[in-house]
């Protein structure tokens, strides 16, 4: 039996509590082990041993788990102060909208469309020509565009069971933590 062999079956509860592994080596451990059981003429050892890099394995889990937690948390937090300051931005940009517009429909008013401050100048100017469509659009004016697949349609089709020749439906997995 070789040394790596030989340290894995030694691994006894009190030396995995002294021994800190990261996740990827509890999983080369746990795979090598489940490789040993397989060939191994005494399972019974090597099972033990197993336990405990599973229990350890499981131990990592919990941790990993509350690490992530704790950054969903900080993620959420961080994800509504976000929208609390979008909210605060657009506040802003309506009161210089307001206040820009007020200052407009002022200097129309008294016919006052250009001037000079200490700190500004004043102008009111024509903006570039832009267009108001009120009407259907000749396809002349109309930009092509790449076609979208619709993935709910074509889902909804497959598991009604029409068989299509360019889609099929997988089933993923991924770790769900309650």
């Amino acid at each position: 039996m070789s040394q790596v062999k030989t340290n894995l079956i030694n691994y006894t509860t009190k030396e995995r509590m002294k021994q800190i592994m990261n996740i990827y080596e509890l999983t080369d451990s746990i795979r090598t082990l489940q490789d040993m059981l397989e060939t191994e003429e005494n399972p019974e050892v090597i099972e033990e041993a197993l336990k405990g890099y599973e229990m350890q394995l499981e131990e990592k889990a919990e941790g990993y788990a509350m690490v992530m937690k704790n950054l969903e948390m900080s993620a959420k937090g961080l994800k509504e102060e976000a929208e609390r300051l979008t909210a605060r931005r657009k506040v802003i940009e309506n009161n210089i909208t307001r206040l820009k517009k007020n200052l407009e429909e002022s200097m129309i008013l008294t016919d006052k469309r250009k001037f000079k401050t200490k700190l500004f100048s004043f102008n009111i100017q024509k903006n570039p020509p832009s267009v108001d469509i009120f009407g259907k659009v000749p396809s002349k004016y109309l930009i092509e565009q790449a076609p979208k697949e619709d993935k709910k349609a074509i889902i909804a089709d497959l598991k009604n069971g029409e068989e299509l020749d360019f889609a099929k439906l997988v089933q993923g997995e991924s770790l769900r933590i309650r």
